[in-house]
This record gives C-alpha cells, sequence and structure tokens, in this order.
C-alpha cells in the first residue's frame, strides 16, 4: 500500500515511517502539509495520514484540500485534541484516532496492512 504521512515531528515521523514499512507498506512523510499536498497532486496514494497540528498546513486544511482536489481514497487524522473528531469527519477524514491512544493507532496500521478498511 502508498502512503502518504504527514507529521512535523521528526521522530514520531521516522518511527511511525518504519512501523508501516516494516508492514511492507511504501510510505511518503512530510514535515508539512503543502509538501504533503504537494505529493498527493502529482502521484497516486492509497491512504493519507496526517497529524492536525503542525506548521503551514495543518491537518484538517490538508484532508480539505486532498478531498476538494478529488482524493477518494482513506484519510486517517490523527491529534491529541479529541474534541476535533466531528471537524476531521466533516472535513472529509475517514478515521479520527487519538494521538495519545498509540495502541489505536498502531491497531490502525497494522488494520491497513492486512487491508482492513481504515
Amino acid at each position: 500500500m502508498r502512503i502518504l504521512y504527514a507529521e512535523d515531528n521528526k521522530t514520531l515521523r521516522e518511527m511511525y515511517k518504519g512501523i508501516m514499512e516494516s508492514l511492507g507498506h511504501e510510505v511518503h512523510a512530510f514535515e508539512n502539509g503543502i509538501k504533503a499536498f504537494d505529493y498527493l497532486t502529482q502521484n497516486q496514494i492509497d491512504t493519507l495520514i496526517t497529524d492536525n497540528r503542525m506548521p503551514v498546513m495543518t491537518g484538517l486544511e490538508l484532508t480539505k484540500k486532498a478531498r476538494e482536489f478529488g482524493y477518494e481514497g482513506p484519510i486517517i487524522l490523527i491529534s491529541m485534541d479529541d474534541n476535533l473528531e466531528r471537524k476531521a469527519m466533516e472535513a472529509g477524514a475517514s478515521r479520527f484516532v487519538d494521538k495519545c491512544e498509540s495502541s489505536r493507532l498502531l491497531a490502525t496500521l497494522i488494520g491497513l496492512s492486512k487491508g482492513v478498511e481504515a
């Protein structure tokens, strides 16, 4: 699976990128929403995973722009703000994951590797 992953925290970006790659995914990771969106507009991906709080463009903004661009695949929005779930779904996210619940995030990633819809 080709995954586009946007996360500004370098440690988390590298850690989760490594986990997803170890599960057999091709991962393209970027530190902000602008770079991720630029990649999305020029490449095919299967899933978009994005943190919300990032400089330049938030995950909510990236989600909205991806949908406006015509991306129809799953979008998983990750945030420490659990009050953001409704806004995430309204923006076009397929799934919201609380960043504090790392076990839920890992289960989501493992589900992707097994072909379970995000």
